[in-house]
């Protein structure tokens, strides 16, 4: 593999990113490319973004979530990442399953990093 070692290190990591979209074998140069079309991400598919019922910025489990946003994946993810930090874990986008990405329930760190792959692409 060619790059400096902070390069190939950069990819090491155990985010989303590194793991399923950027093989090893993919590395030319500088940059990635992806090499694989079924882990692409269709960002236009419907999805909509709940919010838990909350106490104390504490999620309430006895209670179930609301809609907030009827959309596609990629509005919700924005709407998602303008929510304040603080109140995230309230959050969860559903869509439909896009393996091995993409479930159909996202947790907000997977949001998270689902956002820094559309920023990537």
């Amino acid at each position: 593999m060619r790059g400096t070692s902070a390069e190939r290190s950069r990819y090491r990591t155990g985010s989303l990113i590194s793991r399923l979209t950027l093989p090893r074998r993919a590395f030319s140069g500088r940059y990635f490319a992806m090499t694989d079309q079924s882990h692409q991400v269709d960002f236009q598919a419907a999805a909509h973004l709940y919010k838990w019922p909350s106490i104390n910025n504490s999620r309430r489990e006895d209670r179930a979530p609301y809609m907030v946003v009827n959309g596609t994946l990629d509005q919700c993810i924005r709407d998602f990442m303008g929510k304040p930090e603080k109140t995230r874990h309230l959050y969860e986008i559903r869509t439909k399953s896009q393996p091995p990405l993409v479930p159909d329930v996202l947790s907000p760190e997977h949001v998270i990093e689902l956002s820094r792959l559309r920023e990537f692409l």
